[in-house]
């Protein structure tokens, strides 16, 4: 599986068709018999390293905007923190303080805990 980020393929899950050639190589000098009936079976070998994952996932959700701060744009399910903003002191302006900065963290893509 490969993912295009920023303009170039990065494979970040592989699989090889090994074939019987590892077996073959391994029963041939361990003197292992890895055979049943004579035939030794073809090898399907997965391979992902968590580190790719992690940075497409990264950078897929990154938004480059020109602005002061850069920001992760993660969907709901995938961000990290939970927020809560709440008011400790009952004034209008407090509370519209608080209630402002709660639908920041809406646009940013922040899970804000209600």
């Amino acid at each position: 599986m490969e993912v295009n980020i920023e303009d170039d393929w990065v494979e970040i899950i592989g699989n090889a068709y090994r074939t019987d050639y590892d077996l073959t190589v391994h029963s041939k000098y361990s003197g292992a018999n890895l055979s049943e009936n004579g035939i030794i079976p073809h090898v399907v070998e997965p391979s992902f390293g968590l580190d790719r994952i992690a940075m497409a996932v990264l950078l897929l959700n990154y938004d480059p905007s020109p602005s002061d701060r850069n920001w992760p744009l993660f969907r709901y399910k995938l961000s990290p923190f939970e927020i809560d903003i709440a008011s400790i002191h009952h004034s209008d302006e407090f509370i519209n303080v608080a209630e402002k900065s709660r639908f920041n963290i809406k646009i940013f893509g922040l899970r804000l805990i209600i």
